[in-house]
């Protein structure tokens, strides 16, 4: 995802953002920016007759209307949960026994209240994430304002950082070492199926070090082993080198450091590690620069399910791995193993960056958001094509600036532009759901 994200990543306030620092990119279905409110799941009721098809942009208004704005937000397939300007976090979709709702599976379109009644965080919530590992389960970690992480829903895969398999609709603390400070969360909320059964954690800390926890069948926690970690378990990275973001993707792992290096573990095949081939590791390793200038470093970090991708300094975005329907913004379908630089518009450069499963979008310092892969759902905000191979600006309605793009944990999109409007497309959820075909308001959940 961007000096963030992946597939779903997630900073705290206040740190050192970089070239990035004016520009925050949306997370899941929801925006990042206070004042304004999330879209998929809880879109409704009809405000007007005009319609929209899937494929191209659909305004929704989130300036109208009473409740609570959310601020912070993340998506799976099955669930989309956020944190509210009231310090609460809300969910909403489908989610089944001992995972967020208790004791029986329930369906929501609607923000509801995610933690128990009588509940009080003993810090603000500032951050949230959330995988959906298999259909209707799903896990929420939300980062506190004092730097403790805080986990609830599906237990599975140890993906609580419990030590168990246990689920719990109460939020716990997660087993960090003590007085472990996290500045950024992530989770592989961007798997291509509901039904993959694979989630994993990640998260990075004050000091620069990475812990990360849950399945490991193809060595992505980069712990040096292929074991599931019940709770998490530090990473070490080549030269002791200090992380400065991270993403995690279905099958792998990436991260940047302070020097602006890329590193990647994981799962192998296709070139999804930018290592030149497509040996697995269970360790990070040291990415190759492949097609990045001489002296350009990577200022931001996105994963899809099967591929990567880097922001670097010079503002152009570079991809490797599956190249399928276009995703990596070549212009080609094969697979490459090294940073292969897109075919970045003439004069364009990228301040933004994220990913979804198999597409991604880049936002210009201007307000311009460019977006290129899969579009099997009208995800891309483009009109329908099923694959688009090189970076399209997405249309902007008259007098309308983006403030950064956003990529789902499925197949829809949300935009936010710089009046506080939040734009959608594509379907949710994937693939069963309604897509949104009509002007929509959000339902804001109620203080």
């Amino acid at each position: 995802m961007s000096r963030r994200t992946s597939a779903a990543r997630h900073r705290a306030p206040g740190r050192a953002r970089g070239p990035l620092q004016n520009v925050r990119p949306l997370r899941g279905l929801g925006v990042l920016t206070a004042s304004t409110l999330l879209v998929g799941g809880a879109v409704g009721p009809v405000t007007t007759g005009a319609t929209f098809t899937d494929e191209v942009v659909a305004r929704v208004s989130v300036k109208a209307g009473p409740g609570v704005p959310m601020v912070r937000a993340a998506t799976s397939l099955p669930v989309a949960v956020g944190i509210g300007r009231d310090g609460q976090v809300y969910q909403w979709g489908t989610v089944g026994p001992g995972s967020l709702w208790g004791a029986a599976t329930q369906v929501t379109t609607t923000p509801q209240l995610a933690t128990p009644a009588g509940f009080v965080w003993p810090s603000r919530p500032v951050e949230i994430a959330v995988a959906g590992p298999i259909a209707t389960q799903a896990t929420v970690l939300v980062l506190l304002e004092d730097g403790s992480l805080y986990a609830f829903g599906y237990g599975g895969q140890g993906l609580l950082g419990q030590g168990t398999t246990e689920n719990s609709a109460t939020p716990i603390k997660v087993k960090l070492p003590a007085g472990t400070v996290v500045r950024e969360i992530a989770m592989n909320s961007g798997s291509h199926s509901a039904t993959d059964g694979d989630a994993s954690a990640m998260v990075l800390t004050s000091t620069g070090d990475v812990y990360a926890w849950g399945a490991n069948r193809y060595g992505q926690l980069g712990i040096g082993t292929k074991t599931t970690a019940l709770t998490p378990v530090r990473m070490s990275f080549p030269g002791g080198a200090k992380i400065a973001g991270i993403a995690r993707g279905g099958t792998t792992g990436y991260a940047f450091s302070d020097a602006g290096t890329l590193y990647a573990w994981g799962l192998g095949v296709e070139g999804r590690l930018a290592t030149g081939n497509t040996a697995d590791s269970t360790t990070p390793v040291q990415a190759q620069r492949g097609q990045m200038p001489a002296g350009a470093r990577v200022v931001a970090v996105a994963a899809g399910t099967n591929s990567g991708y880097l922001l670097a300094s010079d503002g152009a975005v570079y991809g490797w791995g599956r190249a399928a329907h276009g995703r990596l913004g070549t212009g080609s379908l094969t697979d490459p193993s090294v940073p292969t630089r897109a075919a970045m518009p003439a004069g364009v450069t990228f301040t933004s960056l994220v990913a979804g499963p198999t597409f991604a979008f880049g936002a210009t310092a201007s307000g311009q958001v460019y977006a290129w892969g899969w579009n099997t759902a009208g995800n891309l905000c483009l009109p329908p094509a099923d694959s688009v191979l090189v970076p399209t600006p997405i249309p902007q309605p008259a007098g309308v600036t983006y403030a950064a793009a956003g990529a789902t944990g499925g197949y829809s999109s949300v935009l936010l532009s710089t009046d506080e409007d939040a734009y959608f497309c594509g379907q949710l959820p994937y693939p069963t759901g309604p897509s949104v075909s009509v002007l929509t308001q959000v339902v804001r959940p109620w203080a």
